[in-house]
């Protein structure tokens, strides 16, 4: 082994494969670790040397935060050497094995910009005219900010105008239908291999696999992928691995099409069920571009005031309960309705300080947490108390005292939990409701609206939506 190449000294070895060695090397000018790349001369014969050079040129004028960086290239004893940036983290397979080992799947919020990484990555790469054809977990790295960079571009190619490639290489667990088949392929084998990555994050296990490189092969080519956990993660997601791993690769969406659904479903529209003793004309009127449906034009009858609003973007399934007398009796309908929604991302619960305090909305509090299960109601529940003539603002901070208290204790009862600085945070919010003379509301209503909203989409990836397909529809009404 050489100790010492140039201006760099090997500190340790990474890895060996068919094409070479990977070393952790010191500079010894700047005194900075990088990544250099030996990759034997041998395997390549002078027209691909000089193409391994043109690449090496290539490589050193990419600029990406999301691509392992190119520092220096140079020929020396039998090898061609790539000096390249050093990510202090773990590579995203010894990542994923992590998780593995430790039987918990990797949080939904870390899949979302690990997801955005590796497409602002590859999109530069492609936008480039580059195929990397070797995207794997075990060729992207994590730096110290948890930001992934994709690396190791020792087989990739620049294509040429007739924009397909011919050879065969890769690892074949995340090889592409195409190139198995040995026809002609384009860099949508990346996107393919992309897909197999995101399912394997959201999965820990190999989108394809079997113990033989035969019957890998035939799985890849013959076989559907399997599907992610949806309580864990969102449809998106599994919409978005839908199209990476079509089959057929003049089908399958290039670099652009992927990057725009992703960012597309990821500004999607929030669906919002808000359960509260508020009338048609309060909290839904505090909606900009509001519009109303009401759920009885759906079928559903037994509701005589629920609506379903719209606010920029916004969809929001409207449950009213003003009436004490059919509030609960409306739980079936209205539950029966979200189902058809299969999924929404969040609950508001409305609590109308001025309606005998708002106690029965804090039973109806109970009966929800049931229906929708503890552990999901409570990580996805925001509180919205609503007043339309308190004035003295010691009164409202001694109210929402109370009801915080109260809340606490049907949290730590329904989820078993004793210790209060256990308990999930609930987002709660003040809203005055009353109107001017003009019918309308204060700007400082309609900023904690905006407020509201804002907190919803920036907690949006948080947690997984909550699945509504099962919802349980037989609940026990309480006693007043």
């Amino acid at each position: 082994m050489i100790s010492d190449i140039r201006n760099y000294h090997i500190v340790e070895k990474l890895g060996q494969g068919s094409f070479g060695l990977a070393y952790k090397v010191l500079n010894k000018n700047d005194n900075k670790f990088y990544v250099l790349k030996q990759i034997f001369l041998q395997n390549f014969n002078n027209d691909e040397l000089k193409e391994l050079q043109k690449e090496a040129n290539i490589l050193s004028k990419l600029d990406c935060e999301n691509i392992v960086r190119y520092v220096d290239s140079f020929s020396e004893n039998n090898s061609f050497n790539i000096v390249m940036e050093f990510c202090e983290g773990l590579d995203l397979r010894k990542f994923i094995n992590k998780y593995k080992t430790n039987k918990n799947f990797i949080e939904a919020n870390l899949i979302y910009s690990f997801i955005k990484d590796l497409l602002e990555g590859l999109k530069y790469i492609h936008n480039n005219n580059l195929i990397h054809r070797d995207l794997k977990p075990d060729n992207i790295f994590i730096d110290k900010y948890n930001k992934l960079k994709i690396g190791d571009f020792g087989i990739s190619i620049k294509l040429n105008d007739t924009r397909y490639a011919k050879s065969k290489v890769g690892t074949l667990i995340y090889m592409a239908p195409e190139i198995i088949k040995g026809e002609k392929y384009n860099n949508k084998v990346d996107i393919w291999a992309l897909g197999c990555i995101i399912y394997e994050l959201c999965t820990l296990n190999f989108c394809f696999f079997d113990s033989s490189i035969l019957g890998l092969c035939n799985k890849i080519i013959n076989e559907n992928h399997g599907k992610i956990d949806l309580n864990l993660y969102k449809i998106e997601i599994q919409n978005l691995i839908d199209i990476m791993l079509n089959k057929n690769y003049k089908i399958r969406p290039n670099i652009d099409e992927v990057y725009n659904l992703f960012n597309s479903q990821k500004n999607k529209s929030l669906v919002v069920a808000v359960f509260g003793e508020i009338g048609k004309t309060t909290f839904c009127d505090l909606c900009k571009n509001s519009y109303f449906l009401r759920l009885k034009d759906a079928g559903i009858s037994e509701v005589p005031h629920s609506n379903i609003f719209e606010r920029c973007g916004i969809e929001c399934d409207f449950i009213d309960t003003s009436y004490s007398d059919s509030c609960y009796y409306s739980l079936k309908p209205a539950c029966n309705f979200l189902k058809s929604k299969k999924q929404i991302d969040y609950i508001i619960l409305l609590i109308n300080l001025e309606e005998r305090l708002g106690s029965h909305t804090i039973e109806y509090m109970k009966v929800l947490s049931n229906i929708f299960t503890p552990n999901t109601f409570y990580t996805h529940l925001y509180i919205v108390f609503t007043y339309r003539y308190l004035e003295n603002n010691n009164l409202i901070e001694e109210m929402k005292n109370f009801f915080i208290k109260i809340i606490s204790e049907i949290m730590s009862d329904s989820l078993n939990i004793k210790e209060k600085n256990n308990l999930p945070e609930i987002p709660i919010y003040f809203l005055d409701i009353k109107r001017d003379k003009e019918k309308k509301f204060a700007k400082k209503s309609q900023e904690t609206v905006d407020i509201i909203i804002e907190q919803m989409k920036k907690n949006l990836m948080k947690y997984p939506p909550i699945s509504t397909e099962n919802l349980e529809t037989k609940m026990k009404i309480p006693d007043f």
